[in-house]
C-alpha cells in the first residue's frame, strides 16, 4: 500500500525507498500488535513463588490499566523498534532486490 501511494505502477521503487518503506510498516504493525504482544508475554511469565500472576486474558488486561494505565500496553515498545525497523526495511529490500534481478512482474 505504501509503494502504491508514493510510486506510480509502472516505476521500480529503488532501494533506498523499500528501506524507508519498510521500516514505516514495520513501525506500524509493531505499534498495532505490541498490546496483544505484551499481553502473551506477561501470561506465559511465571512469578519466583511459583504463583500465578493473572488470572487470564481478561484478568491480565484489567490489571496493567488498574496499575499502568493504558500506556503500560506499550511498555518496551521503543526496545521493539530498535529490532523491528532494521528487519523489517532489510526484508523488503532485499525482496524488492531479488524479484528485480529474477524478473519477477508484480502490480506493485
Amino acid at each position: 500500500m505504501l509503494k502504491l501511494l508514493f510510486y506510480e505502477e509502472h516505476v521500480k521503487t529503488p532501494v533506498y525507498a523499500s528501506l524507508m518503506l519498510g521500516g514505516v510498516a514495520g513501525v506500524t504493525a509493531a505499534t498495532c500488535t505490541y498490546p496483544t504482544d505484551l499481553i502473551k508475554r506477561r501470561l506465559q511469565m511465571k512469578s519466583l513463588e511459583g504463583v500465578k500472576k493473572y488470572k487470564g486474558i481478561l484478568d491480565c488486561i484489567r490489571r496493567i490499566i488498574a496499575e499502568e494505565g493504558v500506556i503500560g500496553f506499550y511498555k518496551g515498545l521503543m526496545a521493539c523498534y530498535v529490532k523491528v525497523i532494521p528487519s523489517v526495511s532489510m526484508a523488503f529490500a532485499v525482496n524488492n532486490y531479488c524479484k528485480k534481478k529474477l524478473g519477477v512482474i508484480t502490480k506493485i
